[in-house]
């Protein structure tokens, strides 16, 4: 075998060998960029879940920022419409009672119409606030709705009280002569009760005494609901029913019910006050 023989057979082992060779480190290369490829992807998701859960939490959060400053919102809507509508009420009721001196039995009924609407909307400003809560809140709330009722009652009672007393007054002057005698008349008898009544020393209702009443306010009272029956009708407002009470010390007894009521009312709202600043500055700062 001559040299150019024995070349080309060395150069056909070279090249077996080289190709198994290079189909191996092939391998390996492309194992490696795969592994690579691999650690990259699984890098790059679990930056992506990172990015989306921070992404997450901050919608979350902002939602629930959002969420308690609308809820936070809305609570002091309602506390304030409940605060102003308890003041409409007392209002109205001190209207009617201011008013009973000088205006006709028609204008008084308007006040009391007034008056109903505004307790109504207590009502229901009321309920409001028991459903936004928190508890607390709308316990006090239940206080001041009762306060309120309570001072509206002893105003329009003591509205009754003048209203009755003044339109007798009034019936005594400006009804026709028959008329004026019969009301005249009772007016006598009701001056009679109050001076029977002011007489015992007792200052309640006598009406109440276990023993039974003393028999001369009973012969008074008596001679009061003569006079009654002898009232032709429609002289009298329906107020007057009230007449035969004011003698029994009533006044004075709606007097001293409307102070008490206007002290508790007045201590029920500022304790709701107290309680509505606490829950909202909480809920402001702790979001």
């Amino acid at each position: 075998m001559d040299l150019q023989g024995i070349g080309a057979i060395a150069a056909a082992v070279v090249a077996a060998i080289a190709v198994p060779a290079a189909l191996l480190a092939g391998r390996w290369q492309m194992r490696a960029a795969l592994r690579t490829a691999e650690e990259t992807g699984r890098t790059g998701i679990a930056q992506a879940e990172a990015t989306y859960r921070a992404a997450l939490d901050t919608v979350r959060a902002e939602a629930s920022v959002t969420h308690l400053q609308w809820r936070r919102g809305v609570r002091r809507e309602a506390y304030t419409s409940f605060l102003l509508a308890s003041q409409r009420v007392t209002e109205a009721a001190q209207r009617l009672r201011n008013e009973c001196f000088d205006l006709p039995t028609a204008d008084m009924d308007t006040l009391r119409d007034e008056l109903r609407g505004a307790a109504r909307a207590l009502r229901e400003a009321a309920l409001i606030v028991s459903l936004e809560g928190p508890d607390n809140i709308a316990d006090i709330a239940n206080r001041i709705r009762e306060g309120t009722y309570n001072v509206a009652d002893a105003l329009s009672h003591e509205a009754d009280l003048h209203e009755a007393w003044g339109s007798l007054e009034r019936a005594c002057q400006d009804e026709e002569q028959s008329a004026r005698a019969v009301v005249r008349g009772l007016r006598d008898a009701l001056l009679q009760l109050r001076a029977r009544v002011q007489e015992d020393s007792f200052r309640g209702d006598h009406r109440a005494l276990a023993d039974g009443v003393p028999a001369a306010i009973t012969e008074a009272r008596n001679a009061v609901r003569r006079a009654f029956a002898a009232i032709p009708p429609g002289i009298l407002p329906r107020s007057a029913r009230t007449l035969e009470d004011m003698q029994f010390n009533g006044l004075s007894r709606v007097l001293s019910t409307y102070s008490d009521a206007s002290g508790d009312l007045t201590a029920a709202r500022d304790d709701f006050i107290s309680a509505a600043r606490i829950e909202l500055e909480g809920a402001h700062r702790n979001p």
